[in-house]
């Protein structure tokens, strides 16, 4: 709103306290732009792990804010995030002007997940992702009929073989006849999946979102090959 860049407004400060946040990081974590209110001049330490990284400011903004940046973490897996800032005279999420960005390259989960369950980073996500694998095939079951299963998907999918579409997926059942796509050797194998809306209007302040979906390739994922 307009009066929070009037230098008329006046804000009763309180005595500065060290801020403490954690929260769950996505995998493929490469970096992350913290936002904080004009108020709050102290440096932010960022943790990741176990790991401090640096964080270097940017020039403030002309809503007065000031941006910090922390890159190159490299971790390839869902990890936890510890932002402390020092002597913040803000309190709780008053200290942030806008919302924490996280900036990824590809990244490991164990297990193919539900995106909107604890520990993946990815609650209130809502996106695409793409999942790959490659497998190799003899040249006699390159030729015989050949069915990929993707078990369960919230929302779409696209399957891609070798870098040819094979077709997009809307709903049940998650199956696909790739026969005739698959070559004798390596073959690469990517299903592109994106989610609802839904759960991006679970991280804003709106009256108008709905329960949490459940997001992305839950799998179990199968390749058949007919004998």
């Amino acid at each position: 709103m307009s009066w929070y860049t009037l230098d008329t407004v006046e804000f009763s400060a309180v005595k500065p306290t060290t801020m403490e946040y954690k929260f769950d990081a996505p995998a493929g974590l490469d970096g992350l732009t913290l936002t904080l209110d004009s108020a709050v001049t102290s440096t932010p330490r960022v943790v990741v792990g176990e790991k401090e990284f640096p964080v270097t400011s940017t020039e403030p903004t002309q809503y007065k804010t000031r941006r910090w940046v922390c890159s190159g973490i490299g971790a390839v897996k869902p990890t936890s995030v510890t932002v402390i800032i020092p002597d913040s005279p803000l309190q709780g999420g008053a200290a942030f002007a806008e919302p924490i960005i996280f900036s990824t390259k590809q990244g490991e989960i164990d297990a193919l997940t539900d995106w909107s369950w604890n520990g993946t980073g990815l609650n209130y996500y809502s996106g695409g992702a793409v999942y790959g694998k490659t497998i190799t095939v003899t040249k006699e079951q390159a030729q015989k009929r050949t069915v990929l299963s993707l078990g369960d998907v919230c929302a779409t999918a696209e399957v891609r073989i070798n870098g040819k579409s094979v077709g997009v997926l809307v709903c049940q059942p998650w199956e696909l006849d790739v026969t005739g796509f698959l070559t004798e050797g390596e073959n690469r194998i990517e299903i592109e999946v994106y989610s609802a809306l839904a759960n991006h209007y679970r991280s804003i302040p709106t009256n108008y979102h709905g329960p949490t979906y459940k997001s992305g390739l839950i799998g179990p994922v199968e390749l058949r090959i007919e004998k």
